[in-house]
Formats: structure tokens, sequence, C-alpha cells
């Protein structure tokens, strides 16, 4: 992988991470109103799960603020008809005031659902808690009680393997203070449990990288083999306000956090588990009112070509903004992809933002990758929010253009009656002093929202606005058409993947200010001491963004003019190859920048970028000479006698015949 080339305003980034063909699009379906069962309670902090084995049922699961109630309850909704109706049918409360918070929700094999909330008993001592459901969610069992974990997220192995329908539970390794409120541990919390919390195998906690320790878990995911992924956001310095600086990081504060993941990948009797730890990548966070630090992680669990690719999302601040990024896993977690902006409006405004909140990652049986967030680039007070959905069928390297999902915004202020909450000031064991007030989840929704694919390759998307004048649990169904291919097309799919042998060369980079135009020359140079690529040679546009404005191809050969737009240079190539140090003749790239609202520099020594795309360099067959310092880590499993290997999903190489 190649590094940035930058010239003049254009920016290129060389071999990372690609869009969908034009039969595939998404269809939004209506919206419906989950909590219509509790019209006159508050929803925040929500989840929804599909069940892998029955297409028609869904569950969704919410924190709920009711009226005349102290404290919160946990609501689980469960639908049986693919979301065109639902019903409540568990309520989870706490002892003596009745607090409930932060549920999960999810399906194991065979049917079997399971709802996941937290409390405090009349004691005030904390738990975990885990109800059954063996009819889909109708109804439900006693539950289980274990040792709590803050912000608590449930697992479950829907493999064939020894351990099928086996839950990992973890949170951050936390107890809550008696009459007060829960803080965050230095580590975080595992369990596994093959009963739903009944029996618990074994419990192990991972401490924080970092001194500060702060883990915020997100939502895991267990792969075909058995092995657990779950994902956590730890602060290494606090959540800071960060300043606006430039995009490429010349003046960047040095990141306050990092994204992990914990791999389980062993589940004994003879504890502990075998679990180990992987940077996804370095984060910087800002965990504020609106927004949220949890990461969401997914996994394709089909027997398709990214069988077992793992994708994280999380919210960061690293280009001045509060951004949905997303990061995969082509190793089962061990290591992970640069990261990318996964949500398309990426511009700043004068006034700062817009904001991006609660990006959140599902996979499809089929294999398509589906992410949602709450965005705000129509909200001018960076408060409210609308929600957005686009999908990858080529593993998470492009994109589809994201659709609005809602057909009415979340605009906090707007009703003249606000709803407010309730809080106490504590001096234990009794409480001194009462206040009530805007909570902060009126302009988050929480800290989670839902996002699931059923049975059907369908998503089902889940958000909180207040249209009804109360906060309210909606979804709406995303159907999607087209199907999973390598590098986004079939004409694609037999290329391999020659970025890390190839650069580009972008000289003459012009913005003509009346037209919108942007143009470069670009030349393709072979980067390396032994490779030889050989033809058709393809540039294909990842991840295209601007920081001002909204910036478009406007003459690729084809793939249209975003996100796998393709650049063909085989005719450019001296004898239809590129040999060591070889260059193709040059090509004219052309943009258009829309709307260039903030063309400004972020900070001293900054600037702008007005056209700003990752490539991914596709080429017909890469030959590795074997006495190259590159061959020894490049050719493992190549063809010895140099024949091509074809589209392999991770970048396939040769070893050269000659």
């Amino acid at each position: 992988m190649k590094g940035r080339i930058v010239m003049g305003i254009l920016v290129v980034v060389c071999g990372l991470p690609v869009p969908a063909s034009a039969q595939q699009h998404l269809q939004v379906g209506p919206n419906v109103q989950v909590s219509a069962g509790l019209p006159d309670a508050m929803h925040y902090e929500m989840i929804i799960a599909a069940d892998p084995a029955h297409g028609e049922r869904l569950l969704a699961c919410s924190m709920v603020w009711k009226l005349d109630e102290v404290n919160t309850v946990d609501e689980t909704y469960a639908s049986f008809d693919t979301g065109h109706t639902w019903k409540p049918t568990l309520e989870t409360r706490g002892g003596r005031h009745h607090e409930s918070w932060d549920p999960d929700c999810a399906y194991g094999p065979d049917g079997v659902a399971y709802s996941l909330s937290e409390g405090i008993d009349t004691l005030d001592r904390t738990y975990d808690r885990i109800a059954r459901s063996n009819d889909g969610g109708r109804t439900w069992s006693e539950p289980a009680y274990f040792k709590h974990a803050e912000r608590s997220f449930m697992s479950i192995d829907l493999s064939s393997g020894p351990r099928r329908g086996w839950m990992y539970v973890h949170g951050s390794g936390s107890d809550c203070v008696p009459g007060s409120k829960c803080l965050h541990g230095d580590g975080t919390r595992v369990i596994a449990t093959p009963d739903g919390g009944r029996t618990i195998v074994g419990e192990s906690e991972v401490p924080a990288d970092s001194l500060a320790g702060n883990p915020f878990v997100g939502r895991g995911v267990v792969l075909t083999d058995g092995t657990a992924i779950m994902p956590t956001f730890e602060s290494s310095s606090g959540w800071a306000n960060l300043p606006l600086y430039d995009p490429l990081g010349v003046n960047r504060p040095p990141a306050n956090g990092a994204v992990w993941v914990l791999r389980l990948t062993d589940a004994r009797k003879n504890w502990p588990l075998t679990i180990e730890k992987s940077k996804v990548s370095e984060a910087w966070g800002e965990w504020q009112w609106n927004g949220s630090p949890l990461p969401y992680a997914a996994a394709d669990l089909s027997g398709g070509p990214f069988k077992d690719r793992v994708y994280v999302t999380w919210v960061d601040h690293r280009f001045g903004k509060l951004d949905a990024m997303l990061a995969y896993s082509t190793d089962k977690g061990k290591t992970w992809s640069k990261p990318r902006v996964v949500n398309d409006d990426h511009r700043w405004t004068k006034g700062g933002g817009p904001d991006i909140v609660h990006p959140a990652v599902t996979v499809s049986p089929q294999g398509v990758v589906g992410v949602m967030w709450y965005d705000r680039r129509d909200q001018p007070d960076n408060l409210g929010w609308d929600v957005r959905f686009r999908a990858s069928f080529d593993g998470g390297e492009t994109f589809t253009p994201s659709v609005k999902v809602n057909t009415v915004s979340q605009r906090p202020l707007a009703p003249d009656s606000i709803v407010l909450m309730t809080g106490y000031e504590y001096s234990p064991p009794y409480p001194d002093a009462s206040e009530f007030g805007v909570h902060s989840f009126h302009f988050s929704g929480g800290h989670t929202a839902g996002l699931a694919a059923d049975a059907s390759g369908a998503f089902h998307v889940l958000w909180a606005d207040n249209r009804t004048g109360m906060p309210q649990m909606w979804t709406a169904r995303v159907g999607v058409t087209g199907g999973v291919v390598v590098n986004g097309s079939q004409d694609l799919a037999s290329l391999a993947d020659a970025s890390k042998s190839i650069i580009l060369l972008v000289t003459r980079p012009f913005y003509h200010q009346k037209t919108g135009l942007i143009e470069a020359t670009v030349a393709l140079e072979n980067d390396t001491k032994g490779d030889t690529v050989i033809g058709p040679v393809k540039v294909r546009v990842l991840d295209l963004r601007a920081d001002a404005g909204t910036t478009t191809v406007t003459n690729a050969d084809a793939g249209g003019a975003s996100e796998g737009a393709v650049w063909d240079f085989t005719s450019l190539l001296p004898n239809g190859r590129l040999a060591p140090h070889d260059r193709t003749k040059t090509k004219v790239f052309t943009f258009h920048l829309a709307h260039p609202d903030a063309i400004r520099p972020f900070g001293p020594n900054a600037w702008v970028a007005l056209a700003h795309f990752n490539t991914k360099v596709l080429a017909g067959r890469v030959f590795v000479a074997p006495d190259s310092a590159k061959a020894k880590h490049d050719s493992t499993g190549a063809d010895p006698d140099g024949g091509s290997r074809g589209a392999d999903p991770d970048g396939g190489r040769d070893h050269d015949p000659d």
C-alpha cells in the first residue's frame, strides 16, 4: 500500500479499500412506529435484531422513560410480520425505584430470542439480567442474573460448530456506586454462557491498554468458526474538545483514544478464555451530548467471496468534525484496513459540523454490508437529525450513495411542550437535591441506534424521533437489489489488486472557480524493484470526498461519477505491461465541485482538499520476481509456474516466470 501523492489541491490515496454497479440499488419502505403501544413514553438507546432462521421475526428494545415513573425501564418489542406491526412483549424493571437501563436484544439459533438489561435491586446492588424466549419473542422465561458490567452487549454463536448457541456478554468492567451512577472501569469484562446466562462457564477481565482506561464497549459478532469479536473504544487521555484542523494531519492533535477488538478464539471449562486484543485504529474521540463513543462490529457469515470479513464502525473527530469511520479485517480481526469515512457528506460548515451520530454496521445473509447513521447535513443548528443508509456489494470497499430513511426529521426544540427528565443530586445514602431538565439524550437519541438484516437480505433501520411530540421508536425496511461481487462488477471481478506495485503521479492540478471544474494530469508508475504488472490496468475510485462542497468525477471510463468510478489505463501501457520503474502515458482526471461553501484552510500551514479519494489499482496479473525483497512477503501461496491467479478478494499476486 502506497502513501499519499499530493500535488497542489488534489489529494490521492493509492492502494486502499471500492462502489457498486448501476444494477445495485436501494428501496426504502414506509416508516413504522415501533413504540405505538407506549405512545406517551420517551424511547431512547435502542437496538434491533432479526431472526436468522425466521425472516418474519424481529426484536427491538429500548430504554423507556414513562411519565409516571421515577426512573427508566427497558421495553422489548416483537414483530412477526417483517416489521409491519409491533407489540411490546417484555418490560424489565429494577428494584425499589424500578431502574433498568442499557438494553440489548438478539436471536440465537433455532428461533430463540434474548433480551438483556441492567438494573439495581432493592439493596442498591447492580446486576445484568437476560430473559429467554423460545417462541421468537412472544413470551419470556424468568430471567437469569449475573455480575454487572456497564453497557453490556450479547454476541451469539450461530455457527454449526461445537459452541453453537453459546453467548458471550461483554461490558465495561465496573460496578455501580450504590445510590448513584455507574462508572466505567479499567477494563472489559467478558463472560461465556452456553444457556443464556443460567450457567457462566467462565469470566475474564481484559485490562485497558491506556492509563486512563475508560473502555466503551460496542456490539460484537461471532464468526463462522466460533471466533467472537468484541469491539471497544478506549480513551487514553479523556474525551476532549478538539479544534478544527487540516485533514492531512499537518496540525492534527494526537489521538486521544483507540478502537480495539477482543478476539475470543477458544472457550473451555478450564478458564480463562483465550482472548487476544488487536488495534483497529487510533481514534480521536469527542464524547459529548451530541455523540456516542460506542463502536459496532459485524461480519459476513455467508459463504460468499467475503466470508468472515469483519467490519467495525465508530464516530471519530480526526477531521475536525464527527464523522462515521469504517475499517475491515480480512483475517478474522487480527489486522485491519486503513479506516475510511463512510458517511457521504464530509464537508465542514462555517458554524461547525455537520456532526454524525450513531454509525452502525451489519451484513446480510447474502453478504451485502449495510451502514446507517444519524445525519445532520440538513440541520442548520447541528442538533436534530435525519437517518441515512448506504450499502456495499464489494466487501466494504465502496458504498452506494446514501438514501434518507426517515420521512420526518428529528427536531429536538420543535415541540412547544418538551418532556423533561428528573434527576437527583446524591449525598449517599439519601438524595439532597432534585432537578428536572433536558437530558442529553434529547439531542442524541441515547448511545445506540439500530440496524439488522433479515433472512431475505432486507435491512431494518431503527431510530428515535419526536414527530408525534414524544420521542418514539421508528423503523423502516430497506430492500437491496444486486449481488455481491469482487471489485464491484463482473467486468472487474477477474482482475488482481496491483495497488502495492503502482503509484499515481499527479501533476498540473487546477480548480476553475467559475465552472467548478477540477482537473489534473495523472500517470501510473511501477514503484517496485521486481514486480511486473500485466494489463489490463484500471484505477477504481474509493471514498471520494471533499472538505468543502461536493465533488464528483466527470470523465470516468466506467463506474459512474463517485465511488466505483474507473479510469482505464490499458491503452497507455508500454507494450501492454509495466516493468519495474516503467511509467504509463498521462491521462487527465476531471471532477466537478458543487456548493464550495467553505474553501479555507483549517489551521496554520494547512489546506482544504477539493478532491480527496482513495483508489484501488486493478490489473490482469502481477508477477513478483522471486529474488525481490517483496517476493518473500507478497508471493506466499502464488502459483510457482507464474499462472494468473484471477481475482482474490484480498489481492492475489504471482511469481515472475522469467
